[in-house]
């Protein structure tokens, strides 16, 4: 019979050896566990602008062997450090500045929460003057920063200043109603110090012109071309047109006329006024002018204001004080009625002499086709003994003058100082020629020389003489 060995046990003492042993091991291990993690403290906190905006990718470091870390897209920053540690926690990003500058720590024992700082970008400075050409000071220019910069304006020395912030990029502009000047901009790419003596100087060449309009009365002024400012000797046409009730009568300012539509050219800044006047009956004559007339503003004698009737027209003559009353039958109606001083052709009939200027103006709702009259009242004691107009005939499609005297249709009755003239709508004495409802005239009652032969013989010593003389009829008494 075989007969097996029993191994061996080990003792309690090898067993309380062991144990140990591992005990040791553990402990070791914990503690170094707790050093790091468990007994480790967090300091964390926001980092944001004056706003409360977050400051992305600021770095925050830890001294005394403790790692750093950075705050995230909303400012945030958590960072731990052993139990007891003592400090200093600093903010950086560059471009700011924080405040405050740094935090402080003395054995930390438990986690610190809300150790927030604020955050300001940093600013650099760029700032010049403007100057005019001969070196003066150039006050109220507008320097634009462009890229959310801001503006300035120079002040009475021509100086401008702006804060930038840090690492800017853009462009500097100066700017003041029509004037150019050197250099036209400035760019920049990433400031990171002050740009000083950053100088512009106004440029003669460039010069642009600027037109201010103003209104008198009720109207409105369009400009062709309409631009904010002008280049020295551009052109532009001004077109006043008056709202109903009103007529347009005048510039004035740095324009003197009456002329409309009006060109000018632009050699400086220029302000005009455009003067319109209440008119009433829309006839082209101003209710003041009207109603200063004779008969206390009724020219015809029919008891009411020539300034209420759209058929009855009284008007200044040229440069003269004397007044002169129009009147067409009832239903029609009186429009752009003018005293013309200088027709368009000055070549008119030469043995005239036409002592009032002339007049133009148009006939309205008189039916297409239509006859209708109108009648001057002139002065008393004046006597006339013709009347021109100037326009196209049937016979001759081209302007020319013409004398438009009674022909049983149409043409000047003349009476003294009263005249009639005779229209039918597109006939003779209309100036367009066409059946529209509508008569167009220009032209002016006159007194024209005559011319009488005398003959006188002689019978002394052979052959006859005859002698001539000129009898002008110039029977004109103005009171």
């Amino acid at each position: 019979m075989k007969t097996e060995r029993l191994k061996s046990v080990p003792s309690i003492k090898s067993f309380k050896t062991c144990l140990f042993k591992y005990l040791f091991i553990f402990l070791i291990f914990f503690l170094s566990v707790g050093a790091t993690h468990g007994f480790a403290k967090d300091i964390s906190g926001y980092i944001r602008t004056s706003s409360g905006s977050g400051i992305e990718g600021v770095t925050i470091t830890f001294s005394n062997g403790e790692e750093s870390t950075e705050t995230n897209s909303s400012g945030y920053y958590k960072e731990k450090v052993k139990k007891g540690w003592s400090g200093t926690a600093t903010p950086s990003k560059v471009g700011y500045s924080f405040s405050p500058a740094s935090r402080s720590y003395s054995k930390v024992k438990s986690d610190q929460k809300n150790q927030d700082y604020t955050g300001t970008q940093a600013q650099r400075i760029i700032s010049g003057y403007v100057r005019t050409s001969s070196g003066n000071a150039f006050s109220g220019v507008t320097v634009t920063f462009n890229n959310g910069g801001g503006t300035d304006t120079t002040n009475s020395s021509g100086y401008y200043s702006r804060k930038v912030r840090y690492g800017w990029s853009g462009t500097v502009t100066p700017a003041r109603g029509g004037y150019r000047f050197i250099p036209v901009s400035r760019s920049y790419s990433n400031v990171t110090a002050d740009q000083l003596n950053q100088d512009y100087t106004d440029n003669p060449e460039g010069r642009l012109f600027s037109v201010t309009i103003n209104i008198v009365g009720s109207g409105n002024v369009e400009i062709a071309p309409d631009k904010d400012y002008y280049a020295k000797g551009s052109f532009i046409t001004m077109t006043a047109t008056a709202k109903s009730g009103w007529l347009f009568s005048e510039w004035r300012g740095e324009l003197d006329s009456s002329d409309n539509p009006e060109r000018i050219s632009i050699n400086s800044d220029m302000t005009i006024t455009a003067v319109f006047l209440a008119d009433r009956d829309n006839d082209g004559v101003s209710n003041k002018e009207e109603d200063a007339g004779p008969g206390n503003g009724d020219g015809n004698n029919d008891g009411i204001l020539d300034s209420l009737q759209s058929n009855v027209s009284c008007l200044l003559v040229g440069n003269t004080t004397d007044y002169v009353t129009l009147e067409t039958p009832p239903g029609t109606s009186i429009k752009n009625c003018k005293a013309v001083i200088e027709p368009p052709d000055s070549n008119y009939p030469p043995d005239v002499e036409f002592l009032y200027g002339f007049f133009s103006f148009a006939v309205e709702d008189i039916g297409i086709g239509g006859s209708t009259s109108v009648t001057f009242y002139f002065p008393s004691g004046v006597t006339f003994n013709t009347y021109s107009k100037y326009g196209p005939t049937p016979d001759d499609p081209f302007d020319h003058w013409y004398e438009f005297i009674f022909d049983g249709q149409t043409g000047a009755e003349i009476n003294k100082n009263n005249i009639t003239l005779h229209f039918v709508d597109g006939k003779r004495g209309d100036d367009d020629l066409t059946e529209n409802g509508i008569i167009i005239d220009l032209g002016g009652p006159g007194v024209k020389a005559i011319i009488s032969p005398e003959f006188d013989s002689k019978s002394d010593g052979g052959g006859d003489s005859y002698g001539c003389f000129v009898e002008c009829l110039l029977e004109i008494s103005v009171y």
